[in-house]
């Protein structure tokens, strides 16, 4: 009896490990990220706008009063990047192909881990992996 119990823990315990693919980030997705360095007097904001559906990406980027406006459409191989103050445009070729927000399917988890207070932040896995996308290769984790 206690060998079957000992048998289907240590089963539990393999499935459980081995249970932990990486999932998939939602097709459309804003983030904002702030960043204040002191001993450089420097403040920097910066709002991501991500949709997987039609290949594209916006990011305004706030350094200091400078505001920055950021789109590139992957499918029309076009990058608009605009100055916010003077609302000047300049359009320019982008190549690089588009490769979604994912854990790649080849990455190898890593751990378990936690940002923040304990019971008020953030519980999440770690992945380590490569992608490759036609002439762009990049390291995740």
């Amino acid at each position: 009896m206690y060998t079957f119990a000992a048998l289907l823990a240590f089963m539990a315990v393999l499935g459980i490990a081995h249970s932990s693919k990486p999932c998939k980030s939602p097709t459309m997705w804003e983030g904002e990220e702030s960043l204040e360095i002191d001993a450089k007097d420097l403040a920097m904001y910066l709002k991501v706008s991500y949709d997987a559906v039609n290949e594209r990406v916006r990011a305004l980027v706030q350094v200091d009063s400078a505001q920055y406006e950021y789109i590139i459409l992957y499918n029309k191989h076009r990058l608009y990047s605009i100055v916010r103050s003077t609302g000047e445009c300049k359009v320019s070729k982008y190549d690089k192909p588009f490769v979604p927000a994912q854990v790649p399917d080849n990455a190898t988890f890593v751990g378990d881990a936690y940002f923040g207070l304990k019971n008020t932040g953030l519980s999440y896995k770690t992945y380590y992996g490569t992608f490759a996308a036609e002439s762009s290769k990049a390291s995740i984790m």
